[in-house]
């Protein structure tokens, strides 16, 4: 948890919690605003759907435990990486976040093609099925 997810436990009142959705946000107005206009206009905001996405570092979103596992272990070996080369984790701490971005941008057409009832639906519902 200190290594990972460091920026979503540090209060009770989940405050950093917050500030992540907001970070979320503004990533996906730089990376894709196109999707993110969609998902407005449709009054879907990322409370909606990934807290679950941070809360379980995307083991609630992978198909498989299998693929769980094979997940964190790249997570794991990439951060052992940067500690070999001596550089801050912080890019394990951001991970989080650009990694939400690439499932939803992944997921654009998916998301663009779901009708508006269904579409917070669509959002809770993006997964990762394979490596």
């Amino acid at each position: 948890m200190q290594t990972y997810q460091t920026n979503l436990f540090i209060d009770d009142d989940f405050y950093a919690l917050q500030s992540c959705l907001i970070l979320l946000k503004m990533l996906l107005t730089y990376h894709d605003p196109i999707i993110i206009r969609h998902l407005e206009r449709n009054n879907v905001i990322p409370e909606m759907y990934c807290i679950p996405w941070f809360i379980t570092y995307f083991a609630s979103r992978m198909e498989t435990a299998e693929l769980v596992l094979q997940f964190w272990d790249r997570v794991m070996q990439s951060s052992s990486d940067q500690d070999a080369g001596h550089q801050h984790s912080a890019a394990n701490v951001t991970f989080i976040f650009f990694f939400a971005v690439a499932l939803v941008i992944f997921n654009k057409t998916t998301i663009m093609k779901s009708d508006q009832a269904d579409l917070p639906q669509t959002m809770t519902q993006l997964s990762v099925k394979s490596a």
